[in-house]
C-alpha cells in the first residue's frame, strides 16, 4: 500500500503490460545472448588464426634452407606470414572499433548489476528472491568470464607466444640473412599488447577481471556504509 492516491490508467490492461514487459525481457535477452556468442566466435576464431601463425613462424625459423630453390620458397613464407601477422593485428582493431559502442554498455551494465545485487543480496538474505537474484548473479558472472575475460586472453597469450617462439628458435644456424629482418619486424611489432578491448578502457582478460572483481566490491561496501549511515539516522 502506498501513502499516496496513484492515478491507474484505464488502458492498457495490467495484463497487456506484463506481457508486454515479458516479450521485451525475452527479445532483450536473446539479443544479447546472441550478441555474446557473435563475439565470443569471432575472438576465438581469431584465437585459432593466430595459433596457426606462431607454428609457421615457428616452422620457418627452425627450418634449413641452403639451396637456391629453398631460399625463394623460405623468402615467401616469410613474405606471407608478415602480411598474416599484419592482417590478423589490423583484423583485432577493427574488431574493437567496431564492437566498441556494445563492450561499453555491457561493461557498464554488468559491473551496475554486479554492485546491486550483491548489496541486495547480502541485505536481503531473508526476503524470497534470494535465490533468483543469487541465480542472476552467477548467471551474469559465467557470462561475463566465459564470453569475454577467457576469449581475451587467450588472445592475448597467442600474440605474445609469437616473441617467445622467436627467441627460443634455431634461428642462428641457417640462411641468417632472411631470417634475421623477419625477427626485427616481428620482435617489434609484438612489443605493442594485443588485446581485445572496450573502447580502450578495458581489456579483456585477468587481471583486468581481478580489477573489476575489487571494483564492485569496494562500491558495496560503499553501499553498505552509506545504507548504514542511512538507517542510523532515522
Amino acid at each position: 500500500m502506498l501513502p499516496l492516491s496513484t492515478y491507474v490508467p484505464p488502458y492498457p490492461p495490467y495484463w497487456l503490460l506484463y506481457l508486454l514487459g515479458a516479450y521485451t525481457y525475452i527479445v532483450c535477452y536473446i539479443a544479447i545472448m546472441f550478441y555474446d556468442v557473435l563475439l565470443c566466435t569471432i575472438v576465438l576464431t581469431v584465437v585459432v588464426q593466430w595459433k596457426m601463425l606462431n607454428r609457421e613462424v615457428k616452422a620457418i625459423l627452425g627450418s634449413t634452407a641452403e639451396k637456391q630453390d629453398e631460399r625463394h620458397l623460405l623468402n615467401n613464407d616469410v613474405t606471407k606470414c608478415v602480411n598474416y601477422h599484419n592482417f590478423l593485428i589490423n583484423y583485432v582493431k577493427r574488431v574493437n572499433q567496431t564492437f566498441w559502442y556494445p563492450n561499453i554498455f555491457m561493461m557498464l551494465s554488468c559491473f551496475t548489476a554486479y554492485c546491486a545485487e550483491i548489496f541486495v543480496i547480502v541485505n536481503r538474505a531473508t526476503e524470497g528472491d534470494f535465490l533468483e537474484r543469487l541465480t542472476y548473479l552467477i548467471e551474469a558472472a559465467y557470462e561475463f568470464f566465459l564470453f569475454y575475460i577467457i576469449p581475451g586472453q587467450l588472445l592475448t597469450n597467442e600474440a605474445e607466444k609469437m616473441e617467445d617462439f622467436v627467441y627460443s628458435s634455431n634461428w642462428y644456424e641457417h640462411s641468417v640473412d632472411i631470417k634475421k629482418p623477419f625477427i626485427n619486424m616481428v620482435t617489434c611489432i609484438s612489443r605493442r599488447p594485443v588485446t581485445l578491448n572496450a573502447g580502450n578502457l578495458l581489456d579483456f582478460n585477468f587481471r583486468s577481471a581481478h580489477e573489476i572483481c575489487r571494483m564492485v566490491f569496494s562500491y558495496y561496501m560503499f553501499l553498505n556504509t552509506m545504507n548504514e549511515r542511512t538507517l542510523t539516522r532515522t
